[in-house]
């Protein structure tokens, strides 16, 4: 009888798989691009809002001595004189603000003292900050020196001198960041004696 055996084809027979294309190196190039240029702006960003954060704390704490120094002269309280242990009302309230920071004392009302016995209160000092890791408020600085003294009983303020017999009726003094990111103005009035702030824009809300 006869034989059928099935045809043979010879060639090259197709696969079933199909073979996805790789990456070019162009589109590599492109990708990780990209991804940097976007971890830089993260980066950037971040670092800008812990700058700023660090910056409202010590404007929040300059804030604070300022309202300090206002509640201490309305409560018009005694203080012990270290010298003889004797307690003495304040002559006034004085808060001398330099360039890099600024400091709240008690002067005593002692009669016959000259000079008043000066009792420091508070410091805030932005060199020493930077030392406990405040590294951005480093740069934080004051445009001008400026003396305000508060008057107890009723919380009267002046300017410069004790005796009151400069003219101003306000003080503007101005914070700020070397670079000038970040900056807040201050004025003290004689009327009422609170402080008004005046933020300049912030840089992360302008962008």
């Amino acid at each position: 009888g006869y034989t059928i055996r099935p045809a043979v084809t010879y060639g090259h027979m197709k696969s079933a798989r199909h073979t996805k294309p790789a990456f070019t190196l162009i589109e590599v190039i492109v990708v990780t691009s990209m991804v940097a240029i976007l971890s830089m702006g993260f980066a950037l960003n971040i670092d800008k809002i812990r700058k700023r954060g660090n910056f409202h704390a010590v404007q929040n704490e300059i804030v604070g001595v300022l309202q300090n120094a206002r509640s201490l002269s309305l409560s018009n309280q005694l203080r012990t004189n270290e010298g003889d242990g004797i307690d003495y009302p304040v002559k006034y309230y004085r808060i001398m603000i330099k360039e890099n920071g600024l400091g709240l004392d008690a002067y005593l009302d002692m009669p016959g003292a000259d000079p008043l016995p000066q009792e420091n209160l508070t410091l805030v000092d932005f060199d020493s900050m930077t030392e406990e890791d405040f590294s951005i408020i480093d740069n934080m600085v004051a445009d001008r020196n400026l003396l305000v003294f508060y008057f107890p009983p009723y919380g009267e303020i002046c300017f410069n001198n004790k005796d009151c017999s400069s003219a101003s009726i306000e003080k503007t003094f101005r914070f700020h960041t070397d670079d000038d990111e970040f900056a807040t103005e201050m004025t003290l009035s004689i009327h009422g004696g609170t402080v008004e702030i005046n933020e300049e824009p912030d840089p992360l809300e302008v962008e």
